[in-house]
């Protein structure tokens, strides 16, 4: 499998979202302490419902805890594929559900393979709902995926 090509590092926004994307093949190559720093702060300042900041964030970075959040990411994907009765199509098959089923399949085989994983979690709030909370997270996660993407690093909301 090939590496999949990240544009450099950049300070303006606008290309930042223009040129961000889901990054699904990781290099072999160690993400500093100062990087992931950087990505966890920039989270941190994402605006929440209620302005509750409810996550807390967990960098992985020993591989036999990536291979477990991995192994429990496999067993979901496992019941998903089974629940929703997906069937992986034919390699020649070339429509987006298609396309989309076999990038799954591939990044469930290697999302692990990340130097670094961080988990974000969701701290249950009173007076809110599930459907509330859940929706707080994304803007830290957006304001992560957009600090990786400003540092030249590779990353994707999934495992």
């Amino acid at each position: 499998m090939s590496e999949q090509p990240v544009p450099p590092a950049s300070v303006d926004l606008w290309e930042i979202m223009r040129t961000a994307s889901a990054v699904r093949r990781y290099r072999d190559e160690p993400v500093s302490d100062e990087a992931v720093d950087a990505c966890l702060r920039a989270a941190s300042w994402a605006p929440s419902g209620g302005n509750q900041q409810p996550w807390k964030f967990v960098v992985l970075r020993s591989s036999a805890l990536r291979d477990v959040v991995t192994a429990a990411a496999h067993k979901t994907w496992d019941v998903m594929t089974e629940f929703y009765r997906l069937s992986m199509p034919e390699d020649e098959a070339d429509d987006p559900k298609s396309r989309v089923l076999r990038a799954m399949a591939e990044h469930m085989s290697v999302g692990g393979a990340a130097p670094v994983l961080v988990l974000f979690c969701v701290q249950p709030q009173r007076g809110t709902t599930e459907l509330q909370q859940g929706g707080s997270i994304f803007p830290a996660v957006q304001n992560f995926l957009l600090a990786a993407r400003a540092q030249g690093l590779g990353a994707a909301i999934t495992l």
